[in-house]
């Protein structure tokens, strides 16, 4: 009979609450040395909760973590580093103002001659050295704000084996990617195994988790329902054990547009500038179209250009059939909303309530009296409990602080903002990001509904730049593939697969 690994993480009975939530109810874990272990659950199944405990950044109420079969309190992030755990967290850690090498170096990291004055020469070796570990080729000085989302993972990856871990933690490392993105760090990774690291891979990628892990954790409710071998598993089957019922793949919903009867909303005709070469696409009124394409193709840029936020030096961009031009302000009174895909971390305000981050997005603000600058609390919880409503959201919420929803609730506050904005014009950078598999369902629903709904604003649509196949054929009624600035193709809900979404941004089908 084998024996079982020796085991890096064993946890047992872990409970945590929050107030009167409980988030974790008994909650186990085992993670065996030098393997890659998924952890998987839909939102609210108390990942985040369970390795936050682990990661030292909270205490549980109850139960016990062995580290490497020793005894770990908990509670303090310095003393899970000193025992070798790291955690790469869903959103970014970096310094966007900052240079590489910077990042990698924090002052307590960079190596010094004769105990005061650094080692530049040794600094930028080692920088070089752990780059390389991660596949990435950059220049240590360039500013960490121009590099592409996989490369900010990677360089967060590097950044915590600078410091030899143990065990390194990975939530959500893959949101964003494309294919070959996604492929250059499974091969990372496995190298890292083979020399003896272990992994905590969090995913709601199931495929991902199925392909790299050696087991899957499940989780629902707080508790940890299952361990599997991805062997024996199918995403379906994996779905019905994060969920406790069987799962059902939603069917690719129909264009409901007909092409003669679009009636165009926004254009942009050969808008060349940065990473932009020359895009021409179109958006109709009650459309939801996706933009598809690999790092640095250029489809953050052509939300950000519509937005005002990337500069043009060619083409056009017409709203309504009226020039687009202006600042960020002017575009935005004209209905336009932008949201990146950091939308916990850029749009939603920690510290302010969920009337109070829905309400902000009034001008001027709700005010007693037109003329008097006093918000009225009444006025903004009528007003956003109303919009709330609209994207699902309980009154109940009302006064809860932004930061204890889970990540598809924070985008229902962003939506509902937006619906209060009077915005007509949605741009959304990765709005699936760290969402499990029903609340990317509900969210698309949501969208397509919403976009279908007549305004006193004026006709709806929404631009979403999507890295997974799946988001897209469930979301989008058109989707533009990009490559090198350039749309390279079009397809229309329930005409293209995987492959062809591929091919489209890997080969310039224009040429």
């Amino acid at each position: 009979m084998a024996t079982a690994a020796p085991a890096f993480v064993e946890a047992q009975g872990l409970t945590k609450s929050f107030g009167p939530v409980r988030a974790l109810n008994g909650a186990w874990l085992r993670v065996p040395s030098g393997t890659i272990e998924g952890l998987v659950g839909h939102n609210g199944a108390g990942k985040s909760t369970l390795i936050s405990l682990i990661s030292g950044a909270q205490r549980a109420d109850a139960g016990e973590i062995k580290l490497r079969g020793e005894v770990y309190a908990g509670g303090s992030v310095v003393e899970a580093e000193g025992q070798g755990v790291f955690l790469v967290p869903q959103q970014t850690s970096l310094f966007g103002d900052v240079s590489v090498l910077d990042n990698l170096m924090t002052p307590r990291r960079y190596p010094r001659r004769g105990g005061a004055l650094v080692g530049w020469r040794q600094a930028r070796t080692m920088a070089r050295r752990v780059l390389a570990e991660v596949d990435l080729d950059l220049d240590l000085d360039a500013r960490v704000s121009t590099l592409s989302v996989p490369d900010h993972r990677a360089l967060m990856i590097a950044r915590a084996l600078l410091r030899e871990p143990g065990l390194l933690i990975l939530d959500e490392p893959t949101e964003a990617f494309a294919e070959a993105e996604v492929a250059r760090l499974f091969d990372v990774l496995r190298g890292m195994v083979a020399n003896g690291m272990t992994v905590l891979y969090v995913s709601h990628r199931l495929e991902e988790v199925l392909h790299l892990a050696g087991h899957v954790t499940v989780m629902r409710g707080g508790e940890t329902v299952a361990e599997l071998e991805p062997a024996g598993v199918d995403r379906a089957a994996l779905v019905g054990a994060m969920l406790g019922e069987e799962a059902t793949v939603p069917a690719a919903p129909k264009p409901r547009v007909a092409v003669g009867d679009r009636r165009e909303r926004c254009r942009l005709t050969e808008v060349g500038g940065g990473r932009l070469e020359s895009i021409s696409l179109t958006l109709a009124a009650a459309e939801v179209v996706g933009l598809y394409g690999l790092a640095g193709s250029g489809t953050s840029e052509v939300l950000r250009a519509i937005a005002g936020l990337h500069p043009i030096a060619a083409g056009e961009i017409r709203l309504g059939g009226e020039l687009l031009a202006g600042s960020v302000a002017e575009r935005r009174r004209r209905g336009i909303t932008y949201l990146s895909d950091a939308v916990a971390a850029e749009a939603a305000l920690k510290g302010l309530s969920v009337r109070e981050n829905v309400a902000i997005g009034v001008a001027g603000g709700v005010r007693r009296r037109p003329w008097l600058p006093v918000v009225s609390r009444r006025g903004e919880a009528a007003l956003a409990a109303d919009s709330l409503a609209r994207v699902g959201l309980a009154r109940d919420r009302l006064e809860a602080p932004i930061e204890t929803l889970s990540g598809g609730m924070q985008q229902k506050v962003m939506l509902a903002r937006s619906l209060v904005s009077k915005s007509s014009v949605w741009l959304f950078d990765e709005p699936l990001t760290g969402l499990d598999v029903h609340s990317r369902l509900e969210f698309s629903e949501l969208l397509r509904r919403l976009v279908s709904e007549p305004t006193d604003e004026g006709d709806r649509c929404a631009l979403l730049v999507l890295g997974d196949y799946e988001d897209l054929r469930i979301a989008c009624d058109r989707v533009y593939a990009v490559r090198d600035g350039r749309v390279t193709a079009e397809f229309a809900a329930g005409t293209f697969t995987e492959h062809d979404l591929v091919h489209a941004v890997s080969f310039d089908l224009a040429a």
